[in-house]
């Protein structure tokens, strides 16, 4: 059973492998530092992303495009292309207002170039919708500061287009909050395959299973999860995951505190350098 999956994903678009990819660059090509960024992206796709697999980049004198490619189970494509204003603000958010020096970098080449961004969003079924984002509306969010608060509200905004979400046979996730002391997780349970009341009786076990999970996640440096989990840790909030029995109508919450998410965080297994 899937307790703590969360289809938020806020790691940086660039995977540590183009910081060197760049640096190879621009040390041996004589083309501007702008189209050595696009050359080191498209040489990492396809590859995941907060918003689809991105399959490529494409420039012209007025607009550099993201081709991405919607996989329907998990980003439900009218349901961005009903949004916009949602979707466009979730990726300057996570584009624009990224701390990573390449990530800004590239972004601030864009802007200074004149152009604007096209996020041209497909999906199998032949589904196929734009979002622009003009040089004005790049230059004027580059001069914005994106605080943490301002970041995870966004992205709960962006997450909701993506629910319900069945994660197995026994969990759909319907929702989530910030609320209180607590990033809330909603999830509906089928009683035919998993009760309340069986889960109840076993808090404990579910409960180790939540934070070895998060332990797993915080030993991942490229984890959107352990990212997503760092912004709720510095806003001192904890995790509460609700579950609600479809049949009996029961709930069972299980919470993680502040201090405990900030624990494992602390003493998580870190990867071999």
């Amino acid at each position: 059973m899937i307790i703590m999956k969360l289809n938020i994903k806020v790691t940086p678009l660039f995977k540590i492998a183009m910081i060197a990819t760049v640096a190879l660059l621009l040390s041996s090509c004589t083309k501007d530092k702008l189209h050595q960024y696009i050359d080191a992206y498209n040489d990492l796709c396809p590859y995941n992303s907060e918003f689809g697999v991105i399959t490529g980049l494409d420039v012209d004198d007025k607009q550099l495009t993201f081709n991405i490619t919607a996989d329907e189970k998990t980003i439900p494509l009218e349901k961005f292309k009903s949004n916009p204003e949602v979707v466009k603000t979730g990726w300057l958010v996570n584009f624009v207002g990224s701390k990573d020096a390449t990530k800004a970098d590239f972004i601030n080449l864009i802007a200074n170039s004149g152009r604007g961004i096209v996020l041209n969003f497909s999906n199998d079924n032949d589904k196929k919708f734009a979002i622009n984002i003009n040089n004005k509306e790049l230059v004027a969010n580059l001069k914005k500061k994106i605080t943490d608060d301002e970041e995870v509200d966004h992205l709960i905004k962006l997450n909701r287009l993506t629910l319900p979400k069945q994660l197995d046979a026994a969990t759909t996730m319907t929702d989530l909050k910030l609320e209180g002391d607590y990033m809330i997780y909603y999830y509906d349970i089928n009683e035919d395959v998993l009760t309340i009341e069986e889960m109840n009786n076993n808090t404990s076990t579910y409960r180790d299973i939540i934070i070895n999970g998060m332990k797993g996640e915080f030993a991942n440096p490229d984890s959107p999860m352990a990212y997503f989990f760092g912004l709720i840790g510095k806003m001192n909030k904890g995790l509460r995951y609700s579950y609600h029995g479809t049949k009996s109508g029961n709930t069972l919450d299980i919470d993680i505190t502040n201090a405990e998410l900030k624990q494992v965080a602390a003493t998580a297994p870190q990867p071999a350098k």
